[in-house]
């Protein structure tokens, strides 16, 4: 990318989006790793990009800074270049952070303090720990997942007859019993809570997340409905 741009006549920003410490979809949701965050932003400042590009994915996963890789690939493009903080913000779910990154720029605002090592986290180095690959045997689970995302018309399906839906993808009984929750979540005031058994059943722990968020708007109608009829 930088090679490519080198080349080029015209004046060129690379933008990087991600989120910064979240875990949406695991038992970690409303946890966020902000004293991580904050110590990355540090380095950053003073253009240490080793201390990100020397993370590991796996190291990414347990920080809960996975989309960090999106800005690994720009600090690859732009190399050692100071960034300056523009904004950060710690919610109840995310680390909201926004830099940038202007080679040869008298810096406007003073560079965060420097944190300890990590912000004084601790890595247990033991692998992706929130979000695993889903096991092959899951792979007709995540299909319908992802399937229902993007089809209105399955997503009533699954609400009017789930078992045919489940057949029809071939869910095993574990899945089967999952997915009620697409279904269920309709009545429900808590919706993270139809995840987790989603994700134990192979799901991965976004696209579990994002389908019961997909779907809650019909399951509550027809839940409504029911309700009425009754």
């Amino acid at each position: 990318m930088a090679e490519f741009i080198k080349g080029r006549p015209e004046r060129v920003a690379i933008l990087a989006s991600g989120g910064m410490s979240h875990y949406p979809g695991t038992s970690k949701y409303t946890k966020p790793e902000f004293d991580f965050d904050r110590w990355m932003i540090s380095q950053l400042e003073v253009g240490n990009i080793d201390a990100v590009l020397n993370l590991t994915p796996e190291q990414l996963d347990e920080a809960g800074n996975t989309e960090m890789l999106t800005w690994s690939i720009m600090l690859g493009a732009i190399g050692h270049v100071p960034g300056e903080l523009l904004q950060y913000t710690p919610t109840w779910h995310h680390g909201h952070c926004m830099m940038r990154f202007i080679p040869a720029r008298e810096r406007k605002y003073p560079p965060m303090k420097m944190l300890e090592e990590y912000g004084g986290f601790k890595f247990k180095n033991a692998g992706f720990e929130f979000y695993k690959h889903p096991p092959a045997s899951a792979y007709d689970l995540n299909r319908l997942l992802f399937d229902l995302r993007q089809d209105p018309a399955l997503c009533q399906r699954v609400i009017d007859n789930l078992d045919a839906v489940a057949a029809e993808y071939g869910l095993e009984p574990e899945q089967r019993k999952a997915a009620q929750g697409l279904v269920d979540v309709g009545g429900a005031k808590v919706l993270s809570k139809f995840v987790p058994p989603l994700v134990e059943a192979g799901a991965h722990p976004l696209s579990a997340l994002m389908s019961v968020l997909t779907i809650y708007p019909m399951s509550k109608k027809a839940f409504e409905q029911q309700v009425t009829k009754n």
